[in-house]
């Protein structure tokens, strides 16, 4: 029999959800291209330590990816799919392990010969541990993703400079 605190805890699974957009004078392909450029994220994702997928040939929703990352000073591995790949508009992936499933959403539409792009993250804690930190892991991603749109700027207006 289980313990009727645990199936409460276990039933207010929730999901955490950051939401951020930012405004680009670049093109949404030009967007969408540095997103869909897995070998460069790391230099716009400061926790990113890589971003790898199975098999060869361009992007596609149903790719199996694997994600490495660094939290705490603690290197993990996440394993990944890419739900939604639809050059320039939209991609998609969700990334999971035994403590959580992510997915990361980028929308990009056409803004006066730029792009706004719409950044988001759904965080759905699966550990009893990643359950009781649920707010500390989602202030966190709230600030990394906010810190990633910074960054994908500036590569972005590198970019244009070279």
């Amino acid at each position: 029999m289980l313990d009727p605190g645990f199936v409460a805890i276990r039933q207010r699974i929730m999901t955490l959800i950051c939401e951020h957009s930012i405004d680009l004078p670049q093109a949404p392909s030009t967007v969408f291209a540095a997103l869909d450029d897995f070998d460069r994220l790391p230099e716009w994702h400061a926790h990113c330590e890589g971003l790898a997928k199975q098999g060869h040939g361009p992007h596609a929703a149903g790719d199996k990816l694997r994600y490495a990352h660094c939290e705490g000073g603690k290197h993990r591995l996440m394993d990944g799919v890419i739900v939604t790949h639809e050059a320039p508009r939209r991609l998609t992936c969700r990334y999971f392990d035994k403590a959580m499933s992510v997915v990361v959403d980028f929308q990009l539409e056409p803004l006066d010969g730029g792009t706004r792009a719409r950044h988001r993250i759904e965080i759905t804690p699966q550990s009893l541990m990643a359950r009781m930190t649920a707010a500390m892991i989602h202030a966190k991603a709230d600030e990394q993703a906010r810190e990633a749109l910074r960054n994908l700027e500036r590569l972005l207006a590198r970019r244009v400079a070279a």
